[in-house]
């Protein structure tokens, strides 16, 4: 009969070191529109199509990197949400491309943050509150939700009260 043995505990591969939130441009490439505030609302102009494009391309390895360092500010965000949005990020070589599917969760992850710091005013606080848990979302963060676009879209409604995307005419075909 053959012994039993303990599963071997599976381990963590170390990530990559995100680059500072303070050494990026000061418009990133993933940030397709602006926000503004409308009291109560927020209003936010975009191309129309640019996320679903970019989503289809799929992330780039350093847009993707650059995403995350713009919307989390410690190591801990970051890896909630490379580990809920984007676990391909773990093994993707600087040179590729992540999926469909990752993409779009991470891009709906920044225009989550771009809406919250038009909301808020600052940077900081926007961070502040994707990393805080809500009650409305299970005593989790809006970092923990992000491994569908329904739980962000939930974590949305929940910290701002109305948002308003304005779609543009403006077909942005340039590649990423």
């Amino acid at each position: 009969m053959p012994s039993r043995r303990k599963p071997t505990s599976t381990q963590r591969r170390p990530l990559r070191k995100l680059a500072p939130a303070t050494s990026l441009p000061d418009v990133p490439t993933w940030r397709l529109g602006t926000a503004v505030v409308i009291a109560p609302a927020v209003q936010v102009y975009e191309s129309a199509g640019a996320l679903h494009r970019l989503a289809v391309a799929g992330l780039p390895f350093h847009m993707a990197h650059e995403l995350i360092g713009t919307v989390t500010d410690t190591s801990d965000a970051a890896c909630t949400l490379i580990d809920t949005a984007a676990p391909g990020l773990h093994t993707l070589r600087p040179t590729g491309r992540l999926s469909a599917a990752e993409s779009e969760r991470l891009l709906h992850v920044g225009r989550l943050f771009v809406v919250l710091e038009a909301a808020s005013g600052s940077a900081a606080t926007a961070r502040a509150q994707l990393a805080t848990p809500i009650a409305g979302l299970g005593n989790r963060s809006p970092l923990d939700r992000s491994g569908s676009i329904a739980g962000l879209e939930h974590a949305g409604t929940l910290l701002v009260a109305w948002v308003r995307i304005e779609f543009s005419n403006d077909t942005g075909d340039e590649a990423p």
